[in-house]
């Protein structure tokens, strides 16, 4: 059996769950104050609207089996490269709104990136 980009999917679902679980974790750490749980809030629900976007994709993907396989050497190199980016994904210093909006912009841009 070869892998397809279902299991990409896979991947980038389980990156997903680490930026909502990585949202809710600065608010419930040391950032208390009520606009950054606001934009947490928001985050999170944006997080679960893409994993929701991602697990439906992987629902259609599984119900049709005339995907191509990837080819090994290339799904690796993928694959290591999504595990560094979700090894590295980590809480900056967030002191005010302005820095958390700012992290939260260049986690996502990596994301996209990804």
């Amino acid at each position: 059996m070869g892998y397809n980009i279902a299991d990409i999917f896979d991947k980038t679902v389980t990156i997903s769950i680490r930026r909502r679980t990585l949202y809710e974790n600065i608010v419930q750490e040391k950032y208390d104050t009520l606009s950054i749980k606001i934009i947490s809030k928001v985050l999170v629900k944006e997080v679960d609207r893409t994993i929701e976007y991602y697990e439906e994709l992987l629902k259609e993907i599984n119900n049709d089996a005339e995907f191509e396989e990837i080819d090994f050497s290339i799904y690796d190199k993928m694959s290591f490269l999504i595990n560094d980016f979700n090894k590295r994904i980590d809480t900056a210093e967030i002191n005010n709104v302005k820095e958390y909006l700012t992290f939260s912009l260049v986690l996502k841009s990596l994301y996209i990136l990804c």
